[in-house]
């Protein structure tokens, strides 16, 4: 991947953060931690 491409993953979690970079929910954030660190889907 090029380092100008943004990866889907990355877009997905950033989208569900809220300003302060948290997550309104605790499915959300479980969701997105095994996306960042297992890079697989929910």
């Amino acid at each position: 991947m090029e380092e100008d491409e943004i990866d889907r993953a990355t877009l997905w979690i950033a989208g569900r953060q809220t300003k302060q970079g948290t997550f309104k929910d605790e499915g959300t954030k479980q969701c997105a931690e095994k996306i960042g660190l297992e890079g697989e889907g929910c």
